[in-house]
């Protein structure tokens, strides 16, 4: 296979980027990085209104076919839309549509120099895979961030709901529900135990979707949830966070300051049964803050691994250095690109 920066620099035909935003913004600083010039910008039907972005005018879809031959796309934005993710499918049918890899935190970038790097860290993490499922998904997730193309994705896709299933949850789980945003995972939680559960432990830093998870959790007995409006980190801090107010929300050197803490300092002795990290790209310093928990505990485990490009092979060889006897499943999740990709861990 070849590599996508690879296949875009010896390509003789036009680039052109579908999307704008804070996706396309960075597609296009990458792109310059690797010396590649987009020759349009273009956007879905709706989207169009005369408007430019970054010098460009923004385009339609229709505009771009008359105007070329041939040409590549490359998709600067994300999505977990089953129709939008079904109109994409359908355009890289028609036309050749790339999704260049791009870590939603940090800056190392998937490339031939990178991944020849860590060739033996892949080699190592599918050994540790638990079942076949997850070593083909570990295969697809590697061709798609290789190629950009998509159909990988598509073929590697399974529902939450099927993943969980994996961690038999019981009517006894005491559940850390890391990064709880606006309550969407705890109510999940809760209908996969129906009602059935010792304790919940809840932590959100953004102010605005706190608020939110306190009122979506109104009705639960508070006897058997408690919340924080703190960030999960290695230890106690007060660090920059830039709050959305939505999904996003992160640690930045552009936001105000907000509290973290370890759930190690957090939770004391707090048998914890289940942990759920999904902290946008603070996933490494969150584990070390839990290590005692991890140690004594040994809690289900159900972490994100697609905020950073490093998180995937990084992650999982942490948790077993902390505790080398868990069991490891890779799921992806609905969504395009390389978004929803979930360690779990038994």
């Amino acid at each position: 296979m070849e590599f996508l920066w690879n296949t875009l620099q010896n390509t003789r035909r036009p680039i052109v980027m579908y999307g704008m935003g804070n996706g396309g913004d960075r597609l296009l600083d990458i792109c310059q990085s690797k010396g590649l010039f987009a020759a349009d910008i273009f956007a879905s039907d709706g989207f169009v209104r005369g408007h430019s972005f970054r010098g460009y005018k923004v385009k339609s879809l229709t505009e771009i076919e008359a105007a070329y031959e041939e040409f590549i796309i490359l998709l600067a934005f994300g999505t977990s839309r089953p129709d939008v993710m079904n109109m994409l499918k359908t355009l890289s049918q028609k036309h050749t549509l790339l999704a260049p890899h791009m870590p939603v935190f940090g800056n190392t970038l998937f490339d031939e120099a990178w991944f020849s790097e860590h060739r033996s860290a892949f080699d190592e993490l599918c050994d540790l895979l638990a079942d076949e499922q997850s070593k083909a998904t570990l295969k697809n997730l590697i061709d798609y961030m290789i190629t950009g193309e998509i159909s990988p994705l598509f073929d590697c896709m399974t529902s939450e709901e099927e993943a969980v299933s994996l961690l038999q949850l019981t009517d006894a789980e005491t559940y850390v529900d890391g990064g709880a945003y606006n309550g969407d995972t705890v109510a999940s939680f809760v209908k996969t135990v129906s009602d059935k559960y010792s304790h919940i432990y809840a932590f959100e830093p953004d102010g605005k979707s706190c608020k939110k998870l306190v009122k979506r959790t109104e009705d639960t007995s508070v006897d058997r949830i408690t919340l924080f409006n703190k960030g999960l980190w290695s230890g106690e801090d007060m660090l920059s966070f830039e709050s959305k107010a939505a999904r996003g929300s992160a640690l930045s050197p552009n936001g105000g300051a907000v509290p973290v803490t370890s759930l190690d300092n957090a939770l004391g002795n707090v048998p914890v049964s289940y942990l759920k990290l999904d902290v946008e790209g603070a996933e490494r310093e969150a584990l070390l803050g839990a290590e005692n928990i991890l140690k004594t505990h040994k809690p289900k485990l159900n972490i994100a691994l697609y905020h950073r490009t490093e998180d995937i092979i990084t992650l999982p060889f942490l948790i077993r250095k902390i505790r080398p006897d868990y069991r490891f499943y890779l799921r992806k999740h609905p969504s395009l690109p390389m978004w929803d990709v979930n360690l779990y861990g038994v």
